[in-house]
């Protein structure tokens, strides 16, 4: 039987938290007392095998325990409890920067870490001119560390950390370092390592990264271990996991926001508890507000579309007067928020009214157009015109999100920014 790389077994690590510095001193002069502290466990016991030549993936959002985890197998951190083993020469980049003497220059700091990681200088010297190529930061090499950006410290940190030969490299955000042109090359050398047969260990928030290094992923989600398979099944669950957080499921029929029923004849979804509602409710209401938004297919939430398919957006209003002929203005934002497509009610001559006392449930059905694979969010306006003035009544941002995943062959293909038809109608709910 092959030994692993990595071994891990009931890792655990629990912090100390105190309210001030005085507590932490008494704790450590009185030991034998109370404790004056709150235990805050930031890895629950955790145990697996990682193979030499897996390149292996960790996800999750942050604060989930993804770089204690690195922290302690770099031996930066001592677990709680637990033990883990590591069978090859490890090198770690955890803080791109960290480690650097600001008062080095480059070369200097170069053999400086070296030294610290057991690299002889004979070593550092044969490597040497393959760093500083890889790292490009030309006659900077030669100037003092404290005036480096963090940029070209992360540059040279990464250069050194691929160039030294590890037989496990764990890295924590490597793939984020420098500009786009500079990421692309580490992403070359990651893509060689993994080639060479090397163990490589990646914390990033960049799921694309994963699903194409990785061969297995770790999602941890608040110090647990939510799961653990090939990269493209972890990343699609915590993708769909993290897109109904944010749209936060937070309506359940008898506890929540409201109870709802319908009135006055209209027929509502059924059943309106398996919607997941998005909840906007803020410290001061506006006299007309949304409160609940969603998006469903058949009444089944929805959070991945393709081209073609035809969804529902719901929106919740409440307003305390009743407001005739408003406009609902729903917009599709791209990458950076930026705005792609608009949909209006009064594009398509349809009208809409909002009755006080009761939650107005607007409804716009349309077929998604065919947009490029990635995460797109929807803002929400509803506006009313007075004269010549369109006077804005409420607004939310970022009301839901949603995952655009179309086949290699259809994702080539021009994006559609416009939607040919949509329907607008409205339902009503009273309060109980």
């Amino acid at each position: 039987m092959h030994q692993p790389a990595i071994e891990i077994l009931n890792l655990t690590k629990t912090f100390k938290l105190y309210s001030n510095q005085k507590d932490q001193l008494l704790d450590y002069i009185l030991p034998f007392t109370a404790p004056r502290y709150r235990p805050f466990t930031a890895l629950e016991p955790l145990s697996l095998d990682i193979p030499h030549g897996e390149v292996f993936g960790i996800i999750g959002k942050n604060g989930s325990g993804k770089s204690t985890l690195f922290k302690i197998l770099a031996s930066v951190m001592s677990p709680t409890n637990g033990s883990f083993t590591i069978h090859g020469k490890l090198t770690a980049l955890l803080e791109l920067s960290a480690g650097f003497n600001k008062d080095l220059n480059g070369i200097e700091n170069l053999y400086y870490l070296g030294a610290i990681q057991g690299i002889r200088r004979e070593e550092m010297e044969e490597k040497m001119e393959d760093i500083i190529r890889f790292a490009e930061l030309g006659d900077y090499m030669y100037q003092p560390i404290r005036m480096y950006s963090s940029g070209m410290q992360s540059r040279l940190a990464f250069s050194m950390a691929v160039h030294v030969d590890p037989e496990i490299l764990i890295s924590d955000e490597v793939l984020s370092v420098g500009d786009v042109r500079f990421q692309q090359k580490c992403h070359r050398r990651i893509r060689e390592m993994k080639e060479m047969g090397k163990t490589i260990l990646l914390c990033t928030h960049n799921l694309g990264a994963v699903r194409e290094f990785c061969d297995r992923a770790l999602w941890l989600h608040e110090g647990k271990m939510m799961a653990i398979d090939n990269a493209k099944d972890v990343c699609d669950a915590y993708e769909q996991f993290m897109l109904l957080k944010t749209n936060q499921a937070v309506y359940q029929k008898g506890k929540g926001i409201r109870h709802f029923s319908g009135t006055q004849n209209h027929s509502l979804p059924e059943p309106l508890s398996s919607y997941i509602w998005t909840n906007f409710e803020s410290g001061t209401l506006l006299p007309v507000h949304f409160q609940m938004a969603s998006m469903t297919e058949q009444n089944l939430t929805k959070t991945q579309v393709s081209g073609g398919e035809t969804i529902r957006l719901s929106f919740g209003v409440f307003t305390d007067t009743t407001k005739e002929s408003v406009e609902l203005k729903i917009t599709i934002n791209g990458k950076f928020g930026i705005p792609l497509l608009i949909l209006s009610n009064q594009e398509f001559n349809e009208n809409i009214d909002l009755h006080h006392g009761h939650i107005n449930l607007i409804h716009v059905d349309f077929t998604i157009p065919f947009l490029t694979n990635g995460t797109y969010t929807i803002n929400a306006e509803l506006f009313q015109q007075d004269g010549d003035d369109q006077i804005l009544l409420a607004n939310v941002y970022e009301a839901l999100a949603f995952l655009v995943k179309e086949p290699e062959q259809r994702n080539n293909q021009k994006a559609q920014l416009r939607v040919p038809h949509a329907s607008f109608h409205t339902d009503f709910c009273s309060i109980s």
